[in-house]
């Protein structure tokens, strides 16, 4: 699957949503920069 991602993490914080979600918008932001696209284009869900 290409639209999937899978990670094992293990950190001695509680804060892992956190980091998720940090890493998504950074995903997210570079694919958007790639292909010259406006966040209005792609909607970003931040949870």
């Amino acid at each position: 699957m290409k639209n999937h991602f899978y990670l094992i993490v293990r950190t001695p914080d509680a804060d892992l949503s956190r980091a998720i979600q940090w890493l998504k918008v950074s995903c997210s932001m570079g694919i958007n920069t790639k292909y010259n696209r406006g966040i209005g284009e792609m909607q970003i869900t931040l949870l």
